[in-house]
């Protein structure tokens, strides 16, 4: 497994709160992890995923930016992450998350899900135009499970 950090904006600030504010992410160019450092990042995301079973959003977004911020998030944790901060009400960190998770796991199976949540809560938002753009594309992925909620969603919003 692999790191490196530069600057980008912070997913977890308050929606009340305007400015971004920078915190570490990961760029093309990474370094490899040290064995102490690969057990650490074992050890955070092991912690992080029996939180979210344990359905304790709380923590498992509090170790989630541990980890995203001391590594590389994989793709699972990535959309945990972004699903505790779903959960917990926070759609602008949600917002941020998915959007992370659609544009570098764009091919994983679970991006059509990624894309059905990170629509929802743009129609939240009111960005109807945005959401239906992204339920058109879930809509038309026939071996997703989230295609005939998204053609639902999409025969609602007419």
């Amino acid at each position: 497994t692999v790191a490196s950090k530069t600057e980008t904006v912070n997913p977890q600030q308050n929606a009340a709160d305007p400015a971004p504010r920078p915190v570490p992410a990961f760029s093309v160019e990474e370094r490899e992890l040290t064995p102490e450092q690969e057990a650490q990042r074992k050890l955070i995301r092991k912690r992080m995923f029996a939180a979210a079973a344990a359905g304790n959003t709380e923590l498992t977004i509090r170790l989630g930016l541990r980890l995203r911020d001391r590594f590389r998030l994989d793709w699972e944790a990535q959309l945990k992450l972004a699903d505790a901060q779903r959960a917990q009400g926070n759609s602008a960190a949600a917002l941020a998350a998915y959007r992370h998770f659609v544009a570098n796991y764009s091919t994983n199976s679970y991006a059509s899900e990624a894309r059905f949540r990170l629509a929802e809560l743009l129609l939240a938002r009111g960005e109807q135009p945005k959401a239906q753009r992204l339920l058109k594309r879930v809509a038309a992925d026939e071996e997703s499970p989230f295609a005939s909620k998204a053609k639902s969603q999409l025969e609602a919003l007419r």
